[in-house]
């Protein structure tokens, strides 16, 4: 089967997996070992040297990049929600949502040169 019959919208797949790279701050290639796929799986779909992608890696790739794999192949579907975005923005305001006023942003500070 080929990657067009799995990914209604190549494009929007690539570019939702580009997303899930930057939110999570990873490389193609280290998604792609820690989803225990070959290491440069995601590299060559995102520069459309692959042209199939099997049912099994792309629900690997999902775990890894903390997604639903139907989202991940560009499937839109009301039941299908979004992933939350891990940008330092995103958990800057969940964090502070949890705490007293300035105090997340003070932690946040602290642990900044840590991340």
């Amino acid at each position: 089967m080929s990657i067009q019959s799995r990914f209604p919208n190549k494009e929007l797949s690539r570019s939702r997996m580009r997303e899930r790279l930057d939110d999570l701050g990873m490389s193609p290639n280290s998604a792609s070992e820690a989803a225990g796929c070959s290491r440069n799986v995601i590299g060559k779909f995102l520069s459309g040297e692959v042209t199939e992608i099997r049912p099994d890696t792309l629900i690997k790739l999902a775990q890894t990049l903390q997604c639903d794999h139907r989202w991940l192949a560009g499937i839109n579907l009301p039941s299908i929600p979004a992933p939350e975005p891990h940008t330092p923005t995103a958990i800057r305001l969940q964090f502070d949502a949890l705490l007293p006023v300035g105090v997340a942003s003070q932690v946040l500070d602290l642990i900044k040169p840590y991340a």
